[in-house]
């Protein structure tokens, strides 16, 4: 998982792998993409999350990523949020996107990456 310029780092490295490297899944947020993109035949899945009115990460940059690997048949989810704006982490804005962690969590369980609790 990265945030911002980690998350083009997120992304690079769940794109660009070889057999020892390849990642289980990634998470890149409000990740800048480039404007090509490889996605590899045994690409990990993602979760990618942004916000509509991000000034410095348009959500086009995560909207070309989904598409691209969706386009390429692998597993992938895109959230924007409507109000966030960049940089928001995991803080608590007293929005009821706040529970974007929790979505991750639900996310991570439907690949099989985590158990549910019992």
């Amino acid at each position: 998982m990265g945030f911002s310029a980690r998350g083009a780092v997120t992304a690079a490295v769940a794109l660009q792998y070889d057999s020892a490297s390849r990642p289980d899944f990634a998470a890149p947020i409000y990740a800048l993409a480039p404007e090509q993109i490889t996605v590899p035949a045994d690409a990990a899945p993602l979760l990618i999350v942004c916000a509509d009115d991000d000034p410095l990460v348009p959500p086009s940059h995560s909207i070309r990523l989904y598409s691209t690997c969706h386009a390429a048949g692998h597993p992938v989810e895109l959230h924007v949020d409507a109000k966030r704006g960049h940089g928001f982490g995991m803080k608590k804005q007293g929005l009821p996107v706040d529970q974007w962690t929790d979505r991750f969590s639900d996310w991570l369980k439907a690949q099989g990456l985590i158990k549910p609790a019992h």
